[in-house]
Protein backbone atom coordinates (compact mmCIF):
# COMPACT_ATOMS: atom_id res chain seq x y z
CA UNK A 1 0.00 0.00 0.00
CA UNK A 2 1.36 3.41 -0.89
CA UNK A 3 0.61 6.74 0.73
CA UNK A 4 -0.02 10.18 -0.66
CA UNK A 5 1.23 11.73 2.58
CA UNK A 6 3.84 14.35 1.70
CA UNK A 7 6.55 15.72 3.93
CA UNK A 8 5.57 18.79 5.90
CA UNK A 9 8.09 20.88 3.99
CA UNK A 10 6.75 19.75 0.61
CA UNK A 11 3.14 20.18 1.70
CA UNK A 12 3.86 23.75 2.74
CA UNK A 13 5.59 24.39 -0.58
CA UNK A 14 2.57 23.06 -2.43
CA UNK A 15 0.30 25.45 -0.54
CA UNK A 16 1.95 28.85 -1.00
CA UNK A 17 -1.28 30.80 -0.68
CA UNK A 18 -2.12 29.39 2.75
CA UNK A 19 -0.87 30.37 6.17
CA UNK A 20 1.06 27.78 8.16
CA UNK A 21 -2.06 27.08 10.22
CA UNK A 22 -4.13 26.55 7.08
CA UNK A 23 -1.52 24.23 5.58
CA UNK A 24 -1.33 22.34 8.85
CA UNK A 25 -5.07 21.80 8.81
CA UNK A 26 -4.84 20.34 5.30
CA UNK A 27 -2.00 18.05 6.33
CA UNK A 28 -3.86 16.80 9.36
CA UNK A 29 -6.92 15.94 7.33
CA UNK A 30 -4.86 14.11 4.71
CA UNK A 31 -3.08 12.25 7.47
CA UNK A 32 -6.08 11.08 9.44
CA UNK A 33 -8.12 10.18 6.37
CA UNK A 34 -5.77 7.25 5.68
CA UNK A 35 -4.58 4.25 7.67
CA UNK A 36 -1.12 4.00 9.18
CA UNK A 37 0.94 1.54 7.06
CA UNK A 38 3.76 -0.13 9.00
CA UNK A 39 6.70 0.62 6.66
CA UNK A 40 6.04 4.36 6.73
CA UNK A 41 5.58 4.83 10.46
CA UNK A 42 9.17 5.74 11.38
CA UNK A 43 9.46 8.14 8.44
CA UNK A 44 6.20 9.86 9.32
CA UNK A 45 7.07 9.95 13.01
CA UNK A 46 10.32 11.79 12.25
CA UNK A 47 8.44 14.31 10.12
CA UNK A 48 5.97 14.88 12.91
CA UNK A 49 8.71 15.30 15.50
CA UNK A 50 10.37 17.89 13.30
CA UNK A 51 7.11 19.74 12.81
CA UNK A 52 6.41 19.66 16.55
CA UNK A 53 9.53 21.75 17.15
CA UNK A 54 8.69 24.29 14.43
CA UNK A 55 6.68 27.52 14.85
CA UNK A 56 2.98 26.69 15.15
CA UNK A 57 3.82 23.00 15.57
CA UNK A 58 2.82 22.63 19.21
CA UNK A 59 -0.85 21.74 18.76
CA UNK A 60 -2.96 18.97 20.21
CA UNK A 61 -3.53 17.61 16.71
CA UNK A 62 0.20 17.11 16.15
CA UNK A 63 0.57 15.51 19.59
CA UNK A 64 -2.37 13.27 18.68
CA UNK A 65 -0.75 12.21 15.40
CA UNK A 66 2.61 11.51 17.07
CA UNK A 67 0.91 9.50 19.79
CA UNK A 68 -1.23 7.42 17.48
CA UNK A 69 1.76 6.75 15.23
CA UNK A 70 3.90 5.59 18.15
CA UNK A 71 1.08 3.40 19.43
CA UNK A 72 1.31 1.50 16.14
CA UNK A 73 5.07 0.94 16.37
CA UNK A 74 6.58 -2.04 18.18
CA UNK A 75 7.92 -0.97 21.57
CA UNK A 76 6.81 2.65 21.20
CA UNK A 77 3.45 2.35 22.97
CA UNK A 78 4.65 4.00 26.24
CA UNK A 79 5.82 7.03 24.26
CA UNK A 80 2.56 7.04 22.33
CA UNK A 81 0.55 7.05 25.54
CA UNK A 82 2.69 9.91 26.86
CA UNK A 83 1.92 12.03 23.81
CA UNK A 84 -1.80 11.22 23.90
CA UNK A 85 -1.87 12.16 27.58
CA UNK A 86 -0.14 15.39 26.62
CA UNK A 87 -2.71 16.04 23.88
CA UNK A 88 -5.43 15.77 26.52
CA UNK A 89 -3.62 18.36 28.63
CA UNK A 90 -3.99 21.05 25.96
CA UNK A 91 -6.47 23.79 26.68
CA UNK A 92 -9.48 24.58 24.53
CA UNK A 93 -10.47 21.05 23.56
CA UNK A 94 -14.08 20.42 22.63
CA UNK A 95 -15.88 17.41 24.06
CA UNK A 96 -15.53 15.58 20.75
CA UNK A 97 -11.80 16.36 20.64
CA UNK A 98 -11.40 14.78 24.07
CA UNK A 99 -13.45 11.74 23.11
CA UNK A 100 -11.27 11.13 20.04
CA UNK A 101 -8.04 11.34 22.04
CA UNK A 102 -9.36 9.23 24.91
CA UNK A 103 -10.54 6.51 22.53
CA UNK A 104 -7.06 6.30 21.01
CA UNK A 105 -5.44 6.32 24.45
CA UNK A 106 -7.66 3.48 25.65
CA UNK A 107 -6.86 1.48 22.52
CA UNK A 108 -3.12 2.09 22.97
CA UNK A 109 -3.29 0.95 26.59
CA UNK A 110 -4.79 -2.37 25.46
CA UNK A 111 -1.80 -3.23 23.26
CA UNK A 112 0.01 -6.44 24.29
CA UNK A 113 3.04 -8.34 23.01
CA UNK A 114 0.75 -10.75 21.21
CA UNK A 115 -1.23 -7.90 19.63
CA UNK A 116 1.31 -5.10 19.05
CA UNK A 117 -0.62 -3.19 16.40
CA UNK A 118 -3.84 -1.30 16.85
CA UNK A 119 -6.72 -1.40 14.42
CA UNK A 120 -6.54 1.30 11.71
CA UNK A 121 -7.93 4.68 12.56
CA UNK A 122 -11.36 5.22 11.17
CA UNK A 123 -12.38 8.34 9.28
CA UNK A 124 -14.49 9.39 12.26
CA UNK A 125 -11.32 10.07 14.24
CA UNK A 126 -10.00 12.62 11.75
CA UNK A 127 -8.77 15.42 14.02
CA UNK A 128 -10.00 17.94 11.45
CA UNK A 129 -13.50 16.49 11.55
CA UNK A 130 -13.52 15.77 15.25
CA UNK A 131 -13.81 19.39 16.28
CA UNK A 132 -17.45 20.32 16.58
CA UNK A 133 -16.51 23.94 16.91
CA UNK A 134 -13.44 26.08 17.42
CA UNK A 135 -12.81 26.98 21.04
CA UNK A 136 -11.73 30.48 21.99
CA UNK A 137 -10.46 32.07 25.16
CA UNK A 138 -12.59 34.66 26.87
CA UNK A 139 -11.79 37.10 29.63
CA UNK A 140 -14.19 38.13 32.34
CA UNK A 141 -13.85 41.56 33.80
CA UNK A 142 -15.89 42.93 36.65
CA UNK A 143 -19.21 41.12 36.86
CA UNK A 144 -21.64 42.36 39.46
CA UNK A 145 -23.12 39.48 41.45
CA UNK A 146 -24.49 39.67 44.99
CA UNK A 147 -22.74 43.00 45.40
CA UNK A 148 -19.33 41.43 44.75
CA UNK A 149 -17.00 42.13 41.85
CA UNK A 150 -15.80 38.95 40.20
CA UNK A 151 -13.49 38.12 37.34
CA UNK A 152 -12.88 34.85 35.59
CA UNK A 153 -11.58 33.47 32.31
CA UNK A 154 -13.76 31.18 30.24
CA UNK A 155 -13.55 28.97 27.18
CA UNK A 156 -16.29 29.18 24.57
CA UNK A 157 -17.08 26.98 21.59
CA UNK A 158 -17.84 28.63 18.26
CA UNK A 159 -20.50 27.20 15.97
CA UNK A 160 -18.21 27.88 12.99
CA UNK A 161 -15.78 25.31 11.67
CA UNK A 162 -12.02 25.61 11.73
CA UNK A 163 -12.00 25.86 7.94
CA UNK A 164 -14.46 28.76 7.91
CA UNK A 165 -12.34 30.69 10.39
CA UNK A 166 -9.00 29.91 8.75
CA UNK A 167 -10.38 31.22 5.45
CA UNK A 168 -10.80 34.63 7.06
CA UNK A 169 -7.09 35.12 7.63
CA UNK A 170 -5.43 37.80 5.51
CA UNK A 171 -1.73 37.39 4.77
CA UNK A 172 0.30 40.54 5.33
CA UNK A 173 1.14 42.12 2.01
CA UNK A 174 -0.07 44.46 -0.68
CA UNK A 175 -3.74 45.31 -0.39
CA UNK A 176 -4.15 43.54 2.93
CA UNK A 177 -5.81 46.52 4.65
CA UNK A 178 -8.64 46.85 2.14
CA UNK A 179 -9.17 43.09 2.02
CA UNK A 180 -9.32 42.76 5.81
CA UNK A 181 -11.64 45.73 6.31
CA UNK A 182 -13.97 44.64 3.52
CA UNK A 183 -14.12 41.16 5.03
CA UNK A 184 -15.04 42.69 8.39
CA UNK A 185 -17.76 44.81 6.82
CA UNK A 186 -19.28 41.77 5.10
CA UNK A 187 -19.61 40.10 8.49
CA UNK A 188 -20.85 43.13 10.42
CA UNK A 189 -22.99 45.08 7.96
CA UNK A 190 -26.01 42.70 7.82
CA UNK A 191 -26.51 43.09 11.56
CA UNK A 192 -26.32 46.89 11.66
CA UNK A 193 -28.35 49.67 10.14
CA UNK A 194 -27.15 51.05 6.79
CA UNK A 195 -26.13 54.34 8.37
CA UNK A 196 -23.78 52.73 10.91
CA UNK A 197 -20.23 53.81 10.14
CA UNK A 198 -17.15 51.80 11.03
CA UNK A 199 -13.68 53.25 11.38
CA UNK A 200 -10.51 51.29 10.77
CA UNK A 201 -6.74 51.54 10.68
CA UNK A 202 -3.83 49.21 10.07
CA UNK A 203 -1.07 49.69 12.62
CA UNK A 204 1.88 47.31 12.44
CA UNK A 205 0.29 43.84 12.22
CA UNK A 206 -3.09 44.92 13.59
CA UNK A 207 -6.25 45.82 11.70
CA UNK A 208 -8.35 47.81 14.15
CA UNK A 209 -12.10 48.07 13.51
CA UNK A 210 -14.32 50.36 15.60
CA UNK A 211 -17.95 51.51 15.60
CA UNK A 212 -16.94 55.07 14.92
CA UNK A 213 -16.13 56.78 11.61
CA UNK A 214 -13.05 58.42 13.15
CA UNK A 215 -10.13 56.41 11.78
CA UNK A 216 -7.77 58.35 14.05
CA UNK A 217 -9.30 56.65 17.10
CA UNK A 218 -8.73 53.27 15.49
CA UNK A 219 -5.14 54.28 14.70
CA UNK A 220 -4.42 55.33 18.27
CA UNK A 221 -5.94 52.09 19.58
CA UNK A 222 -3.51 50.16 17.42
CA UNK A 223 -0.64 52.32 18.59
CA UNK A 224 -1.62 51.50 22.17
CA UNK A 225 -1.51 47.77 21.41
CA UNK A 226 1.76 47.57 19.42
CA UNK A 227 4.14 48.00 22.41
CA UNK A 228 2.60 44.94 24.05
CA UNK A 229 3.40 42.86 20.97
CA UNK A 230 7.04 43.94 21.04
CA UNK A 231 7.36 43.36 24.80
CA UNK A 232 5.96 39.82 24.45
CA UNK A 233 8.38 39.15 21.61
CA UNK A 234 11.35 40.64 23.47
CA UNK A 235 10.74 39.12 26.89
CA UNK A 236 9.24 35.75 25.96
CA UNK A 237 10.22 35.14 22.34
CA UNK A 238 6.56 35.06 21.28
CA UNK A 239 5.51 35.67 17.70
CA UNK A 240 2.41 35.85 15.55
CA UNK A 241 1.72 34.04 12.28
CA UNK A 242 2.34 36.19 9.15
CA UNK A 243 -1.29 37.31 8.97
CA UNK A 244 -3.17 40.39 10.09
CA UNK A 245 -4.65 40.31 13.58
CA UNK A 246 -8.25 41.53 13.41
CA UNK A 247 -9.02 43.66 16.48
CA UNK A 248 -12.60 44.70 17.09
CA UNK A 249 -12.23 47.38 19.77
CA UNK A 250 -15.54 48.00 21.48
CA UNK A 251 -16.73 50.79 23.78
CA UNK A 252 -18.91 48.68 26.10
CA UNK A 253 -19.25 45.22 27.61
CA UNK A 254 -22.70 44.80 26.06
CA UNK A 255 -21.19 45.00 22.57
CA UNK A 256 -18.96 41.97 23.18
CA UNK A 257 -21.93 39.63 23.27
CA UNK A 258 -23.36 41.11 20.05
CA UNK A 259 -20.05 40.81 18.21
CA UNK A 260 -19.56 37.28 19.50
CA UNK A 261 -22.80 36.15 17.87
CA UNK A 262 -22.20 38.04 14.63
CA UNK A 263 -18.55 37.17 14.07
CA UNK A 264 -18.16 33.73 15.59
CA UNK A 265 -21.54 32.28 16.50
CA UNK A 266 -20.71 32.49 20.19
CA UNK A 267 -23.14 32.63 23.07
CA UNK A 268 -21.29 34.86 25.50
CA UNK A 269 -22.22 35.20 29.15
CA UNK A 270 -22.87 38.66 30.59
CA UNK A 271 -19.73 40.24 32.01
CA UNK A 272 -17.28 38.81 29.47
CA UNK A 273 -15.25 41.81 28.35
CA UNK A 274 -13.11 40.19 25.63
CA UNK A 275 -12.29 36.99 23.80
CA UNK A 276 -9.88 35.79 21.13
CA UNK A 277 -9.96 33.13 18.42
CA UNK A 278 -6.62 31.81 17.17
CA UNK A 279 -7.98 30.23 13.99
CA UNK A 280 -8.93 33.55 12.40
CA UNK A 281 -6.46 35.60 14.49
CA UNK A 282 -9.14 37.83 15.96
CA UNK A 283 -9.59 39.78 19.17
CA UNK A 284 -12.93 41.16 20.25
CA UNK A 285 -13.10 43.25 23.39
CA UNK A 286 -13.50 46.43 25.35
CA UNK A 287 -10.66 48.82 24.66
CA UNK A 288 -9.65 52.05 23.04
CA UNK A 289 -6.91 54.53 22.36
CA UNK A 290 -6.13 55.15 26.04
CA UNK A 291 -6.88 51.76 27.56
CA UNK A 292 -6.01 48.60 25.66
CA UNK A 293 -4.91 46.27 28.47
CA UNK A 294 -7.83 43.91 27.92
CA UNK A 295 -6.97 43.65 24.22
CA UNK A 296 -3.34 42.96 25.24
CA UNK A 297 -4.56 40.13 27.47
CA UNK A 298 -6.11 38.47 24.44
CA UNK A 299 -3.05 39.25 22.31
CA UNK A 300 -0.99 37.24 24.79
CA UNK A 301 -3.28 34.24 24.26
CA UNK A 302 -2.83 34.51 20.49
CA UNK A 303 0.94 34.93 20.61
CA UNK A 304 1.64 32.15 23.09
CA UNK A 305 -0.34 29.72 20.93
CA UNK A 306 2.05 30.16 18.02
CA UNK A 307 5.03 28.38 19.62
CA UNK A 308 3.80 27.23 23.04
CA UNK A 309 0.36 25.79 22.38
CA UNK A 310 0.72 23.43 25.33
CA UNK A 311 1.53 26.13 27.89
CA UNK A 312 0.30 25.16 31.36
CA UNK A 313 -2.99 26.97 32.07
CA UNK A 314 -1.63 28.75 35.16
CA UNK A 315 1.32 30.14 33.19
CA UNK A 316 -0.65 31.26 30.14
CA UNK A 317 -3.59 32.75 32.02
CA UNK A 318 -1.44 34.24 34.77
CA UNK A 319 0.89 35.89 32.28
CA UNK A 320 -1.98 37.18 30.12
CA UNK A 321 -3.64 38.65 33.20
CA UNK A 322 -0.46 40.40 34.32
CA UNK A 323 0.22 41.71 30.82
CA UNK A 324 -3.23 43.34 30.93
CA UNK A 325 -2.33 45.40 34.00
CA UNK A 326 1.37 45.94 33.33
CA UNK A 327 3.42 48.44 31.37
CA UNK A 328 5.14 47.47 28.12
CA UNK A 329 8.71 48.64 27.80
CA UNK A 330 11.55 48.42 25.29
CA UNK A 331 13.79 47.13 28.08
CA UNK A 332 11.60 44.74 30.10
CA UNK A 333 7.89 44.50 30.74
CA UNK A 334 6.94 46.10 34.06
CA UNK A 335 4.53 44.08 36.17
CA UNK A 336 2.72 45.97 38.89
CA UNK A 337 0.36 45.35 41.77
CA UNK A 338 -3.21 45.56 40.50
CA UNK A 339 -6.84 44.96 41.30
CA UNK A 340 -6.14 41.25 40.77
CA UNK A 341 -3.99 41.25 43.90
CA UNK A 342 -6.77 42.99 45.81
CA UNK A 343 -9.15 40.30 44.63
CA UNK A 344 -6.84 37.51 45.79
CA UNK A 345 -6.48 39.15 49.18
CA UNK A 346 -10.26 39.39 49.44
CA UNK A 347 -10.79 35.75 48.40
CA UNK A 348 -7.61 34.34 49.97
CA UNK A 349 -9.36 31.44 51.72
CA UNK A 350 -10.74 30.20 48.36
CA UNK A 351 -7.42 30.15 46.52
CA UNK A 352 -6.04 26.79 45.29
CA UNK A 353 -2.83 25.44 46.77
CA UNK A 354 0.23 26.14 44.65
CA UNK A 355 0.50 22.46 43.76
CA UNK A 356 -3.16 22.35 42.68
CA UNK A 357 -2.73 25.52 40.63
CA UNK A 358 0.35 24.23 38.80
CA UNK A 359 -1.28 20.89 37.95
CA UNK A 360 -4.75 22.21 37.16
CA UNK A 361 -6.53 22.14 33.81
CA UNK A 362 -8.31 25.15 32.35
CA UNK A 363 -11.40 24.13 34.30
CA UNK A 364 -9.95 25.71 37.45
CA UNK A 365 -10.47 29.16 35.95
CA UNK A 366 -14.11 28.63 35.01
CA UNK A 367 -17.05 29.09 37.32
CA UNK A 368 -19.39 26.10 37.26
CA UNK A 369 -22.27 28.14 38.66
CA UNK A 370 -22.99 31.50 40.23
CA UNK A 371 -22.03 30.03 43.58
CA UNK A 372 -18.62 29.13 42.14
CA UNK A 373 -17.72 32.65 40.99
CA UNK A 374 -15.67 33.54 44.06
CA UNK A 375 -13.56 30.37 43.80
CA UNK A 376 -12.82 30.84 40.09
CA UNK A 377 -11.98 34.49 40.71
CA UNK A 378 -9.50 33.45 43.40
CA UNK A 379 -7.87 30.93 41.02
CA UNK A 380 -7.46 33.56 38.30
CA UNK A 381 -6.03 36.07 40.72
CA UNK A 382 -3.69 33.46 42.23
CA UNK A 383 -2.24 32.64 38.79
CA UNK A 384 -1.69 36.32 38.01
CA UNK A 385 -0.09 37.13 41.36
CA UNK A 386 2.14 34.06 41.20
CA UNK A 387 3.46 35.14 37.80
CA UNK A 388 4.27 38.58 39.22
CA UNK A 389 5.95 36.93 42.20
CA UNK A 390 8.18 34.89 39.87
CA UNK A 391 9.06 38.07 38.00
CA UNK A 392 10.01 39.89 41.19
CA UNK A 393 12.13 36.93 42.24
CA UNK A 394 13.91 37.23 38.88
CA UNK A 395 13.03 33.79 37.51
CA UNK A 396 9.92 34.30 35.37
CA UNK A 397 11.79 34.36 32.06
CA UNK A 398 13.82 31.28 32.97
CA UNK A 399 10.81 29.34 34.19
CA UNK A 400 8.78 30.27 31.09
CA UNK A 401 11.55 29.27 28.69
CA UNK A 402 12.42 26.03 30.45
CA UNK A 403 8.81 24.87 30.66
CA UNK A 404 8.32 25.71 27.00
CA UNK A 405 11.54 24.11 25.75
CA UNK A 406 12.55 21.44 28.23
CA UNK A 407 9.32 19.63 29.00
CA UNK A 408 10.26 17.10 26.33
CA UNK A 409 13.67 15.96 25.16
CA UNK A 410 14.54 15.40 21.51
CA UNK A 411 12.53 12.17 21.48
CA UNK A 412 9.52 13.91 23.05
CA UNK A 413 9.80 11.93 26.26
CA UNK A 414 8.84 13.96 29.32
CA UNK A 415 11.96 15.24 30.97
CA UNK A 416 11.17 17.90 33.55
CA UNK A 417 7.81 18.75 35.07
CA UNK A 418 6.83 22.37 35.73
CA UNK A 419 7.14 21.60 39.46
CA UNK A 420 10.72 20.42 39.03
CA UNK A 421 11.57 23.48 36.95
CA UNK A 422 10.08 25.80 39.56
CA UNK A 423 11.89 24.05 42.40
CA UNK A 424 15.20 24.26 40.57
CA UNK A 425 14.74 27.92 39.67
CA UNK A 426 13.76 28.89 43.21
CA UNK A 427 16.04 26.38 45.02
CA UNK A 428 13.05 25.49 47.18
CA UNK A 429 10.48 22.74 47.33
CA UNK A 430 6.96 23.53 46.12
CA UNK A 431 5.84 23.88 49.74
CA UNK A 432 8.77 26.22 50.38
CA UNK A 433 7.88 28.28 47.31
CA UNK A 434 4.28 28.50 48.50
CA UNK A 435 5.40 29.76 51.90
CA UNK A 436 7.65 32.36 50.28
CA UNK A 437 4.87 33.42 47.92
CA UNK A 438 2.44 33.78 50.84
CA UNK A 439 4.87 35.99 52.77
CA UNK A 440 5.66 38.06 49.68
CA UNK A 441 1.99 38.52 48.87
CA UNK A 442 0.89 39.65 52.32
CA UNK A 443 3.91 41.89 52.80
CA UNK A 444 2.73 44.10 49.95
CA UNK A 445 -0.30 44.98 52.07
CA UNK A 446 1.73 45.92 55.15
CA UNK A 447 2.74 49.31 53.74
CA UNK A 448 0.67 52.01 55.39
CA UNK A 449 0.92 54.17 52.27
CA UNK A 450 0.63 51.66 49.42
CA UNK A 451 0.79 52.75 45.80
CA UNK A 452 -2.60 52.73 44.10
CA UNK A 453 -3.29 49.43 42.42
CA UNK A 454 -3.03 49.58 38.65
CA UNK A 455 -5.84 48.95 36.23
CA UNK A 456 -5.07 47.64 32.76
CA UNK A 457 -4.14 49.74 29.77
CA UNK A 458 -3.81 53.04 31.60
CA UNK A 459 -7.08 53.25 33.50
CA UNK A 460 -9.63 50.80 32.17
CA UNK A 461 -11.20 48.73 34.92
CA UNK A 462 -11.15 45.67 32.68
Amino acid sequence: MTRSFCSFASCLLLLPTLSIAQALSSIEKDWAAEHYPDPQNEIVRKELLGYWNSPSGRTWQVAYMIGTTECRMAGMQPDGRTMLDHALAFGRLTTKDKDVIENELNACQSVTASAPMLVPISASTNPGQATAGVVGAGKGGFMIYVDKQQANSVLMTSSLSEEQLLDRRVRIGQGDSNTAFNNALKLLRPSYSPDTEFGHAKVDQFMIVIEDPDNEIAKKTGECLVPYKFSLAHDFDMALPPDLVMVYALPSIESVSDYGKILHGLQISPGIVAYSIYDDLSIVGVGGEDACGTLAHELTHLMIRNNFGDAPPWLEEGLASEIAVGIPSTAKFQFEKSWRDDMLQREWSLRPSLSDLINASWDIFQAKSNDDLDRSAAANAMAASFVRYLDERGVLGTVYTQIRDAEFNSNLKQQHTPEAILEHAMTKSISGIEQDFTSWFHNQYQDQNPKPTRKPGGGSQY
